[in-house]
């Protein structure tokens, strides 16, 4: 005899407790059956004869009950579920973004630049995250302030069982003491299922409850929703190290496939290899020419191809390409930079906030220190300063070394003084980059600033001793100046002496420079023309200046 299965009529739903607005996924588990026949009363669309409907969306509260009815031929067999649906309301709460706010959250690439409210709380429960239960993800937290940058608590609830209100265990991460940009994990349970409500909270100096209201910082709301990733077959994508080499030069692929490709065909022509298998291969090219690049990601469910035409550039001696930062510059900006005894007064740039000026130029001796000043525009803001010079030359400013000057929380004018290593390569020009960020650290490549960046070329000269009697220079800035003024004066010398005269020959002050740079305070000083003078024994100099 033949035994056959019986007709069986089941299902399991993605959640069954909703929030008004919410929708669950069912899925079919019958035996045995051709047809089928579902019925969602309270639910949109209100039916269905597929064997797998798509999600079904909710939008009355209320208990509604779900039926299947599996048929075969003439037999049929039926089960139901109930779906709550509840209207829920989360506790209210609020901050005060007077000085620091949430601009941006990032979870897996997708970013909301929220910037600052005016309550304290946005709802962004329209903005849906759709998270894989039981996965790792990358979350970037990055605040902002109208001033100096403060210490910032970090909180993030997830509401997994969806009954209103965020349960100790629904605390998801907490990062306490941070001024910047936080780049953390958000880990997802594998229990994870439904649609639900995730609340972020940055508080200054504290950590806040997930209903508090009155604090320094603000709240912002989040839509997420679990279910299983769905395979699909790869988007082939790449990137490379360096796309323009010298000849010889080697170049770093870095397999950026989407959807978790598990074999890859690489091909090169002009390179060496000319093909590989390698996830990320090192290709070397000895020729001069352009070159194409492609790649064939494969995975169970298919496969895809990138070519890119032209991708390699490798000539005889390439200037290496650097990255072109964005600042907004609009209110305030690098007013001048001198170094050594070389100013220049840039003022208000592009609108980009970047400049790459190919003058004035920079010649340093390995070894030697060299006084800088930076002004910006306005004094009244804290400012973060840094110098990178790229000693190798490879086109980025990442390598150890090459910081050469690093200044936090500064207002007005800041004086300081850089030393250009030994050994560094003196065949070919370097390039400089001066950035100014206010409220927050820069980095070399940083986007979407308050600012402005400013790149210079920079050559060596030999690594020789500065003898005592060269001819002396000198520098004086800012000018007209306020509440400071910095002197500088060229090489190397035992002693300068110096005196400051008025307009009409008051002496107002008289010292001995120890040191190449000196700066002078000029609380004292009325407004008007005053006389420098300057003298190192051998030589004497005089300048004027302007207090305003």
């Amino acid at each position: 005899y033949i035994t056959v299965d019986a007709l069986t009529a089941d299902f399991t739903a993605s959640q069954t407790s909703i929030p008004l607005g919410g929708s669950v996924t069912f899925t079919n588990l019958s035996t045995c059956a051709d047809s089928y026949a579902w019925s969602f009363p309270g639910g949109d669309p209100f039916s269905s004869n597929e064997a797998d409907p798509g999600p079904v969306v909710y939008n009355t509260i209320g208990d509604h009950i779900v039926t299947l009815t599996a048929y075969n031929g003439s037999n049929s067999d039926e089960k139901t579920i109930t779906i709550h649906v509840t209207d829920i309301q989360y506790c209210t709460s609020s901050g005060d973004p007077g000085y620091e706010w949430i601009q941006s959250i990032d979870i897996g690439g997708q970013a909301n630049n929220s910037g600052q409210s005016l309550s304290g709380y946005e709802d962004f429960t329209g903005i849906i995250y759709n998270l894989d239960p039981g996965s790792a993800n990358t979350i970037t937290l990055t605040p902002d302030f109208t001033g100096r940058s403060r210490f910032q608590y970090w909180t993030i609830w997830i509401d997994f069982n969806v009954d209103g209100n965020f349960d100790a265990e629904e605390l998801v991460l907490s990062i306490s003491k941070k001024k910047s940009v936080v780049v953390s994990t958000l880990n997802i349970p594998s229990s994870a299922n439904g649609t639900t409500v995730m609340r972020i909270t940055m508080k200054y100096n504290s950590f806040a409850s997930s209903c508090e209201t009155s604090f320094s910082g603000e709240v912002e709301d989040y839509t997420v929703s679990f279910a299983p990733a769905i395979p699909l077959p790869p988007v082939a994508a790449f990137t490379a190290d360096n796309t323009t080499i010298a000849v010889g030069g080697t170049v770093n692929f870095t397999d950026q496939s989407q959807n978790i490709p598990t074999s890859w065909a690489w091909s090169f022509p002009g390179g060496i290899p000319e093909s590989s298998t390698d996830q990320n291969p090192s290709v070397v090219y000895n020729g001069v020419g352009v070159y194409d690049v492609t790649l064939q990601a494969f995975n169970a469910q298919g496969s895809d191809v990138l070519a890119e035409t032209g991708y390699i550039t490798v000539s005889d001696d390439p200037t290496p390409p650097y990255c072109v930062p964005v600042a907004n510059n609009s209110s305030d900006w690098i007013h001048s930079i001198t170094i050594d005894v070389v100013t220049h007064n840039s003022g208000q740039g592009s609108v980009s906030g970047y400049d790459y000026f190919t003058s004035p130029s920079f010649t340093f001796n390995p070894g030697s220190t060299y006084a800088v000043s930076l002004t910006p525009l306005n004094s009244s803001n804290r400012n973060f300063w840094r110098i990178w010079i790229d000693f190798n030359n490879d086109g980025d400013f990442d390598d150890a070394g090459e910081t050469v000057l690093s200044a936090n929380n500064k207002k007005g004018t800041y004086s300081k003084t850089i030393t250009i290593p030994t050994g560094v390569d003196a065949v070919s020009p370097d390039r400089m980059r001066i950035t100014m960020k206010t409220g927050g650290a820069p980095s070399a490549c940083d986007v979407n600033f308050n600012g402005e960046v400013e790149d210079y070329n920079v050559g060596y000269g030999a690594e020789l001793f500065i003898p005592v009697a060269n001819k002396m220079e000198l520098s004086i800035y800012p000018n007209p100046a306020d509440n400071i003024l910095n002197i500088a004066v060229s090489g190397n010398r035992e002693y300068v002496n110096v005196k400051i005269y008025s307009a009409i020959g008051n002496l107002m002050q008289s010292f001995q420079m120890n040191d190449r740079l000196e700066q002078i305070n000029l609380d004292a000083y009325r407004q008007g023309l005053y006389f420098i003078h300057v003298n190192d024994g051998n030589e004497t100099l005089l300048q004027k200046f302007i207090v305003r």
